[in-house]
């Protein structure tokens, strides 16, 4: 309850938090400017505001992109990329599949002609392989 001063032919009141107005009946819309960040949704409170995150967003104000490659499945033949609510794998070259995990086997089109002998290629080191 707001308290409320006598003044000579006149009244002053000290509003509560999230009021305002001559008589403390105006309501202060926290939400008013959209305080929540990367389409938030705002609620307005009593002294305050809340916002609802959208999918990949965290934080009191959806401020912070939760960085999905934390708990990624990627192979340790790629690098994985964060995006808004997921991630994916990119591929070295010579790998396949959604975590990277197929390696391409390049000769089984049958690339070389009379009787040439074919030979893929890729071979990585795992222990020198970068992973994410």
């Amino acid at each position: 309850m707001a308290t409320c001063s006598d003044r000579i032919n006149d009244f002053e009141c000290n509003c509560l938090p999230g009021y305002t107005g001559k008589t403390c009946s105006v309501n202060i819309d926290e939400c008013f400017g959209q305080p929540c960040h990367n389409n938030g949704t705002c609620t307005d409170l009593v002294d305050g505001f809340s916002c609802e995150c959208p999918a990949g967003f965290t934080g009191s104000q959806c401020q912070v992109n939760i960085d999905d490659c934390a708990k990624h499945n990627c192979s340790v033949f790629a690098t994985c990329i964060d995006a808004i609510g997921f991630y994916y794998c990119s591929c070295f070259p010579g790998y396949t599949g959604i975590s990277c995990e197929k390696e391409i086997n390049e000769c089984d089109s049958f690339p070389c002609a009379d009787g040439s002998t074919c030979i893929d290629k890729v071979c990585f080191n795992i222990n020198n392989v970068k992973t994410s």
